[in-house]
């Protein structure tokens, strides 16, 4: 489900958690804290987003029919399935997309779960279900391995915390794997009290310093942090600290260390680039690739600028428009990209 820039920024839900524990490697706790105090958008509908989201319905549709569950879009009746004509005998529970889902507690916490299960058994457990479009490689980096990636695991945990459900199954549709087997896998999960704990923690923090207009303090900062949180100097001079001072005298440390290593790593490109000489490919004598050293393709280049403050000239002679646009257009050759190939024995 899609929220309105507003609405995103009125609260916390499932998909700023996984970035908020600093999990998610696509956005981190300072570019959702950019977005929560708007001082940049939210990411923009892509195709990857907008094929996901329409595929949630096909998918909740398909694994209802596996399951032998009663889905009805917009279904509201997991705790009333006396709804349901021969409910007990024909179904093995209700699956229904809900609502957004308030905190009851807290109203800026909130969840948009894919799903919920109401089961036909003594106990009328109700579990929850997240579903997912896979691609490749999360495929092969997670799923394939048994596991689903940690930013979706605790978007997940968020959304036992704000239904009081504890018991998930991650619906994974990968759609490479329609040709050779059942393109949609399961991941159960069962949320403890401790991991609700812990990420409440860092979730509540969190939206304190959002609150507060304070950026959260993190342990490891990367370089698009800084970006975003110091885009230019507005102060000319500070005074070090122990800390920082220590970690200066570390940077220098390790960049005597591979000061040595980066010449070696020159010298040595530079050599098999001079024995490949005009040659793109360098292979083994065994026949494996070792190496590449390939011009770039051209491309073309139009001169503008120099259209624009020449315009009259073509209006004066409009059958050389043709000649007009060669004069100004050019062939750039981008230099040649080396790429080493050799894996190691």
């Amino acid at each position: 489900m899609y929220l309105s820039v507003e609405e995103r920024r009125a609260g916390i839900g499932g998909s700023d958690v996984g970035s908020i524990m600093g999990a998610n490697p696509y956005c981190s706790p300072i570019q959702v804290y950019k977005e929560k105090v708007g001082e940049i958008p939210p990411p923009s509908m892509n195709f990857a987003m907008e094929w996901g989201s329409r595929l949630e319905d096909v998918v909740c549709i398909k694994y209802a029919e596996d399951n032998n569950l009663y889905y009805e879009e917009g279904a509201d009746c997991v705790d009333d399935p006396k709804k349901i004509p021969n409910y007990a005998t024909t179904y093995n529970g209700v699956l229904y997309k809900p609502h957004t889902i308030r905190s009851k507690k807290h109203d800026w916490a909130y969840a948009h779960p894919d799903g919920l299960v109401g089961h036909n058994n003594k106990a009328n457990e109700i579990t929850g279900i997240e579903i997912k479009t896979v691609s490749e490689g999360i495929y092969r980096k997670y799923w394939a391995e048994g596991e689903i990636p940690p930013y979706q695991y605790y978007q997940v945990v968020w959304y036992s915390m704000i239904t009081g459900i504890t018991k998930w199954t991650v619906v994974g549709f990968v759609p490479h794997l329609r040709n050779s087997q059942n393109p949609i896998l399961t991941y159960e999960i069962e949320i403890d009290f401790d991991t609700q704990s812990r990420v409440w923690k860092q979730v509540e923090y969190f939206w304190e310093c959002v609150q507060n207009n304070k950026p959260p303090e993190l342990d490891r900062y990367t370089e698009k942090d800084i970006k975003l949180l110091y885009p230019e100097n507005s102060v000319d001079l500070i005074q070090g600290n122990s800390t920082v001072e220590s970690k200066c005298a570390e940077l220098a440390e390790i960049r005597t260390a591979l000061k040595p290593l980066v010449e070696r790593e020159e010298l040595a490109k530079n050599a098999i680039k001079a024995y490949m000489g005009n040659c793109g490919r360098l292979i083994s004598q065994d026949g494996g690739e070792l190496a590449t050293f390939k011009s770039g393709k051209a491309r073309v280049t139009v001169n503008y600028k120099s259209i624009v403050e020449d315009w009259r000239a073509l209006l004066d002679e409009p059958n050389e428009f043709d000649t007009f646009i060669a004069d100004r257009t050019v062939a750039v050759k981008t230099s040649r990209r080396f790429l080493l190939k050799y894996k190691g024995e």
